[in-house]
C-alpha cells in the first residue's frame, strides 16, 4: 500500500491518502481515496487525474488515465487507475497528475471614491482611486483615472497558483451618492503564464456633472482558472 501527502490548491485540498493495488494479470489496479473539501460550493470540475510513471533513473515510462467513470472530490477524493504490469514494475515513480478547472463569480470589492480635484478637470490623466485585493486565486488590482471629458481605468491580477490558464470577465458598476447605478462597463482580462497581467479601459464621452455625481463602485468577476497539482505516491 502506498501514501500520498496532503495538497491544497486554490479550489480544494486533499488530505493524506492512501494507495491500495489489487493484481489482475497484466493489469495491477491502483485505487486511491483520502479525505478532501472543496473551498468552493460550485464550479469546480476535475478534467483529468493521469498516473505518471518514472525508472529509477528518473526518465518517463508512460501516462494512465484513471478508469472511474468521473473523479469524486467532495469531503472524499476518489479515483482508480489500472496499469500495465510491466509499465508499473519499472517505475520507481508514480505520480497523480490531478487537472482541474474552477469556474466561480463573485464579488471582489467595493468602496467610496473620494471628491475629484481641481487636477482632473486637466488634459493629463489624474489618479483618482487606486485599490488592491486578494483571495485565494489572486491578487486584483483596479485604478481609476480622470480628465476631461474621459473616465480611464487600469486593471490587473497576479495568480496566486501555477496555472495553465486564468481569464477573469469582470463587471464593473458606477453608482451615486443615493446607490443608483450610474454607469456600467463589462470588460476582461487573461494569462496562460502565470505572471502579472495588465490592461487599460475607458469610459469616453463622460461629461464633468455626470462624472462627478460618481461616488460609489463595485466590481465583480467571473474567474476560470486551469491548473494541475501533483500528489507523488510513496512507496508506489
Amino acid at each position: 500500500m502506498g501514501t500520498t501527502k496532503r495538497v491544497e490548491t486554490p479550489a480544494f485540498t486533499i488530505e493524506d491518502g492512501t494507495v491500495t493495488r489489487d493484481s489482475g494479470g497484466s493489469r495491477i489496479t491502483l485505487k486511491f481515496a483520502a479525505a478532501s473539501k472543496r473551498h468552493y460550493d460550485g464550479g469546480i470540475e476535475i478534467n483529468n487525474v493521469r498516473a505518471a510513471m518514472y525508472d529509477k533513473n528518473g526518465k518517463f515510462i508512460a501516462k494512465r488515465g484513471h478508469e472511474s467513470s468521473r473523479t469524486v472530490i467532495h469531503n472524499r477524493a476518489a479515483w482508480t487507475h489500472e496499469i500495465p504490469t510491466d509499465q508499473l514494475s519499472q517505475a520507481a515513480r508514480v505520480v497523480y497528475e490531478v487537472e482541474y478547472k474552477l469556474d466561480i463569480r463573485r464579488k471582489l470589492i467595493g468602496g467610496e471614491l473620494v471628491p475629484l480635484a481641481a487636477e482632473s478637470d486637466g488634459s493629463d490623466y489624474w489618479l483618482w482611486h487606486r485599490v488592491q485585493v486578494d483571495d485565494k486565486l489572486a491578487s486584483y488590482e483596479i485604478a481609476f483615472w480622470a480628465r476631461q471629458s474621459e473616465l480611464a481605468f487600469t486593471y490587473g491580477h497576479t495568480p496566486k497558483t501555477i496555472i495553465d490558464g486564468l481569464r477573469n470577465e469582470y463587471e464593473l458598476d458606477l453608482f451615486d451618492a443615493d446607490q443608483n447605478i450610474v454607469m456600467s462597463k463589462n470588460f476582461s482580462c487573461s494569462t496562460s503564464f502565470g505572471r502579472t497581467t495588465f490592461e487599460d479601459n475607458s469610459l469616453y464621452g463622460i461629461d464633468r456633472k455626470t462624472m462627478r455625481t460618481l461616488k460609489f463602485f463595485e466590481l465583480r468577476a467571473r474567474t476560470e482558472l486551469r491548473s494541475v497539482v501533483d500528489l507523488e505516491i510513496a512507496n508506489p
